[in-house]
């Protein structure tokens, strides 16, 4: 079985991994592994936003999911989209663009998460932007993440803003800025024409990186761990499994020097699929262990954000 070694390996090409991928790789001396099960998102049903019903349906774009049957729905089975191609379900989504509401973000700062409240989270939002509507206090203007407002010309438009005004609702002239509340028409990530994925957002200029390695229709096996430490990684790719090791992993008690990821867990048909893990040679300024984005269970961890 080969053996490979690298600083980071970022299992699955998703909206969160091509980030991490992208920003780890800014570094020329780390050397990094991104992983994804899926293929290519050159493809026009990605690309163009009018075919989201042919991406969002596609068996060979996405994992094909299921929740459990839904009590309060009769026992209803619902689809639960995850993209199984490089920007994840960012590649397959509806593009629209909602922050969260800023008093949830405050709603964690309370419980003991001070560095989530909004005022902290806000920079990295602005970061992420680049908003037709230009740069102001809230939104950002130069981001590699295109956000524009979708096309609301008919007049049947202006007359449902009218009409809920009419109603006695407010209208917000931009729901991802200083208000969310009010009627508003939808941001998207779409630019010039084309859906915005983070593949093309943050991949898409850095893949000839020396230091960044990029598998394709490469599936993660099994992540191993020991003494409660990801230790390496076994990943099918062209008829064979490599192990594929994280350079600091086997001295992380006691360098404090791992950086674990894992931004989506999901439960189906009774197994726990890993989506996206970084078992990290790490930063020198990280003193303990830190997960900075966690299951899709369970609250935002606490310790320092990193930036996107």
């Amino acid at each position: 079985m080969p053996k490979k070694s690298f600083d980071f390996i970022v299992i699955g090409a998703g909206t969160a991994g091509c980030i991490v991928a992208a920003r780890l790789s800014e570094t020329p001396s780390l050397r990094v592994l991104l992983v994804e099960a899926g293929g290519s998102d050159r493809s026009p049903i990605i690309r163009m936003p009018a075919a989201i019903p042919y991406a969002y349906q596609s068996r060979r774009l996405g994992w094909g999911y299921e929740s459990g049957p839904e009590p309060q729905l009769f026992d209803r089975v619902i689809d639960e989209k995850r993209g199984r191609v490089f920007g994840g379900t960012s590649s397959i989504n509806a593009m629209i663009y909602n922050r969260g509401n800023p008093l949830d973000f405050e709603g964690w700062a309370s419980r003991g998460l001070p560095d989530w409240d909004f005022a902290h989270c806000l920079p990295y939002f602005r970061r992420m932007e680049n908003f037709s509507g230009g740069a102001d206090d809230w939104r950002g203007g130069d981001g590699p993440m295109r956000v524009s407002r979708c096309p609301a010309a008919h007049r049947l438009y202006d007359c449902f803003l009218r009409a809920g005004q009419q109603a006695g609702f407010d209208i917000t002239p931009d729901h991802n800025g200083y208000r969310q509340e009010g009627l508003h028409i939808a941001q998207a990530f779409i630019g010039d024409g084309v859906r915005w994925t983070t593949a093309h957002g943050y991949l898409r200029n850095v893949k000839s990186r020396p230091n960044l390695t990029i598998w394709r229709n490469a599936l993660v096996h099994r992540v191993v761990i020991r003494r409660g430490s990801a230790e390496s990684v076994l990943v099918a790719r062209a008829g064979k499994v490599a192990r594929l090791v994280a350079k600091c992993v086997g001295l992380a008690r006691a360098c404090h020097q791992e950086l674990v990821v894992l931004a989506q867990f999901f439960q189906h048909v009774g197994r726990a699929d890993v989506v996206l893990i970084v078992v990290a040679h790490a930063l020198a300024s990280t003193s303990e262990p830190a997960a900075i984005a966690k299951s899709r269970h369970t609250s935002p961890s606490g310790g320092t954000n990193s930036g996107i």
